[in-house]
């Protein structure tokens, strides 16, 4: 087992299957139908075995204070991909069950039908926009072409259009630079040794 300290991180996989074990004694798998967000908080000890060959992120988020109470938090998606829409799949708000504790705001999209397509309405002002492409190609407004693993940057008072290749997979973080949060984490805080 390995600790996390003050980070907040969600494992978000689509595909292969990784088991998480954690101090408290609880045990789960980690699946493309089940993400996982674990809130280290003051201290968390846990490990992760690789049951099945995964592709995904491991997202790690600055949490909005010091030392909040450990927890980890599954949730299980009625499906794997969001088909053609932007799918809300963690938030600060109640709207969302993995709640991160500053504000940030994680949504997926899998273009099937659709190649064609904007960013979703931003939950409030103030924030900034992070597309990463996860699988496939992206065009952003017909002259910025992203491939697997590139993202780019955009704020709100940017008009964002988005050419895809059929079947491409996007994420997109959506957060509030200016809001209060705690740059300390063992990972998040970007210190070097």
């Amino acid at each position: 087992m390995h600790p996390h300290i003050n980070d907040e991180i969600l494992s978000y996989f689509r595909s292969g299957i990784v088991k998480h074990t954690d101090s408290e004694g609880f045990s789960a798998d980690i699946t493309p139908n089940k993400l996982m967000l674990m809130k280290a908080g003051n201290i968390f000890y846990h490990e992760e075995s690789v049951i099945e060959h995964i592709e995904g992120l491991q997202i790690f988020i600055r949490p909005g204070e010091k030392d909040l109470k450990p927890e980890v938090v599954f949730h299980d998606l009625p499906e794997v991909y969001s088909k053609d829409e932007w799918r809300l799949i963690a938030s600060p708000t109640s709207e969302t069950p993995l709640q991160f504790s500053s504000e940030t705001w994680i949504y997926d999209f899998k273009a099937i039908d659709t190649t064609n397509f904007n960013l979703p309405e931003f939950p409030k002002s103030g924030l900034t926009a992070i597309l990463y492409v996860f699988q496939g190609i992206a065009k952003i407004n017909k002259a910025i072409k992203l491939e697997k693993s590139e993202s780019i940057v955009f704020d709100e008072n940017e008009t964002v259009t988005i050419n895809a290749t059929q079947n491409a997979e996007l994420v997109l973080f959506l957060t509030n630079e200016a809001s209060t949060n705690y740059s300390g984490g063992m990972y998040s805080g970007n210190k070097t040794n």
